[in-house]
């Protein structure tokens, strides 16, 4: 087992074992880069003008053209490709929990992990109730998905942050700064600004997707170096 030498005790390094379980669930972390392709594609289908800045990630999976409104928000949306966005959305969701279940042995004993990695889980749950109400379908239940989904992957990558201090710094010190761009996001979510929804929305929600992809790369190459 590769180790952190700290003054006379050894410390077990991130990620502490290589199992082919974990591998499957680096591998589904892995694969949430897909995510940002998928809305690419989505995007790109669309007739009418889409604003990265200015347009809701959730305008993407509309089932059907017409006005949004959300509080102060109004905008036409029309996407072709919004079973493909949703899909993405419960995708994404599915291997959070995935690669949080099947990937524990990889992280630090004790509480703080353990918390943090069902939190992440219960993210991806979040992330798969939008999906699966889009929405112009139940906007209630949509917005609840992503009440659950944006909050507890801050709180649950801020816990691994804490719990990666000492097995990897430098991980530790990635994962505090995806927490500080989403939480910055969401306060700015939380303020329904007039202008610049999309680019807010997309700062409190796009470093969990990103942080997923790293963690899983990092697991990916202490595997092969180890192989």
């Amino acid at each position: 087992m590769t180790t952190l030498q700290t003054g006379v005790r050894s410390v077990p390094k991130f990620p502490l074992a290589t199992t082919p379980r974990i591998m499957v669930a680096a591998t589904c972390w892995i694969l949430c880069l897909g995510f940002f392709v998928i809305e690419a594609i989505v995007q790109s289908a669309w007739t009418t003008p889409y604003s990265m800045v200015d347009n809701y990630i959730s305008d993407l999976g509309a089932t059907e053209c017409g006005t949004v409104t959300i509080k102060n928000y109004q905008e036409y949306v029309c996407s072709p490709l919004h079973a493909l966005m949703n899909g993405a959305y419960i995708g994404v969701g599915v291997l959070a929990i995935l690669g949080a279940a099947l990937g524990r042995a990889a992280w630090p004993k004790g509480g703080l992990a353990t918390t943090g990695l069902v939190l992440v889980a219960l993210a991806g749950v979040g992330a798969i109730i939008a999906g699966v109400y889009p929405e112009n379908v139940d906007l209630d239940l949509h917005l609840l998905g992503a009440v659950i989904a944006i909050p507890m992957s801050n709180i649950g990558m801020g816990l691994l942050a804490l719990a990666l201090r000492r097995t990897n710094p430098v991980l530790s010190a990635f994962t505090g700064a995806a927490v500080l761009i989403g939480l910055t996001g969401l306060v700015f979510v939380a303020m329904a600004p007039d202008s610049g929804i999309g680019l807010v929305e997309r700062l409190a929600g796009y470093p969990f997707e990103i942080w997923k992809v790293v963690i899983g790369l990092a697991v990916l190459t202490a595997w092969i170096r180890r192989s």
